[in-house]
C-alpha cells in the first residue's frame, strides 16, 4: 500500500509541477502577433534631443549658453493599439502635444532674448507672432495654415499590421507605412528601430534620437 501512496504521490507532485509550468511554456509559445495584442503606451521626451540641439548651434559664439536654458516639459504620449485581426490604431496625446509646443516656445523665447541681448520682452516676441500667449502658441502649432488639426508628425492613424520575426510593419488606410523592429517581455513593448514614410526626414531622424522607445500595456 505504501508503494501505491508513494507512486500516487509522485504522480500528484508531477501534475502539480506540470501545471505551475504550463502558463510558463504558453507565454513562451507566444506569436509575436499574439504577444502585441492590447494597447501599450508610451512618453517621448524631446527635452535631451533638443538640449543637444542647442548645443549644436554653437551659440556659444554669441555670448549664449545653451545649458541655462530650460527643455523640460517637451514630452508627448502615444499610444499603438492592435488587434488579434491584424487591425491596429496609432494616437498621439494632442493635449501633451499642445503643452510641448508651448513649453518649446517658452524655451525659444529665451534664446531669442539671450542672443539678443534682452532687447526682446515676451510681449513684443508674442506680437511678432501674432498671438497673445504661450498656451496660444502651442494651440497654434497644432494647426496648419488652413486652420486644421495637424496629424502630429504621422504618428497617427490606423490601418493594418503584420508581423515578420521581429519587424512589424504598419500600413495605414491612406497608404502610409511605418516599420520598427521590436521586442516583447511581459507588459513591455520596446521599438529598437523605427521609421514612417508619413514623416519627413528630418522627423524620422528625430525619432531615431529618441530610440528605443518603451511602451507599457495598459
Amino acid at each position: 500500500m505504501k508503494k501505491n501512496l508513494s507512486a500516487i504521490a509522485r504522480i500528484m507532485a508531477l501534475l502539480f509541477i506540470a501545471a505551475m509550468l504550463l502558463p510558463a511554456f504558453a507565454a513562451c509559445s507566444k506569436s509575436p502577433e499574439n504577444a502585441l495584442v492590447g494597447k501599450w503606451n508610451a512618453e517621448l521626451d524631446l527635452s535631451g534631443y533638443m538640449q543637444k540641439m542647442a548645443g549644436d548651434e554653437k551659440l556659444s559664439q554669441m555670448g549664449v549658453d545653451p545649458s541655462a536654458f530650460d527643455f523640460s516639459g517637451l514630452t508627448l504620449k502615444i499610444s499603438y493599439e492592435f488587434d488579434k485581426d491584424g487591425n491596429y490604431k496609432a494616437e498621439a496625446d494632442e493635449e501633451s502635444a499642445k503643452n510641448l509646443m508651448k513649453n518649446l516656445g517658452k524655451a525659444m523665447a529665451d534664446m531669442f532674448k539671450a542672443a539678443m541681448g534682452d532687447l526682446l520682452s515676451d510681449e513684443m516676441l508674442l506680437a511678432a507672432l501674432g498671438i497673445s500667449s504661450w498656451d496660444e502658441f502651442g494651440e497654434a502649432m497644432m494647426k496648419d495654415e488652413d486652420g486644421d488639426e495637424i496629424d502630429l508628425g504621422g504618428l497617427t492613424g490606423s490601418g493594418k499590421y503584420t508581423v515578420e520575426g521581429n519587424k512589424l510593419t504598419m500600413t495605414e488606410d491612406d497608404g502610409v507605412k511605418q516599420t520598427a523592429e521590436f521586442s516583447v517581455n511581459g507588459t513591455e513593448l520596446k521599438f529598437t528601430t523605427f521609421e514612417s514614410s508619413g514623416m519627413e526626414e528630418k522627423d524620422n531622424e528625430i525619432m531615431k534620437e529618441l530610440l528605443p522607445i518603451v511602451f507599457k500595456k495598459n
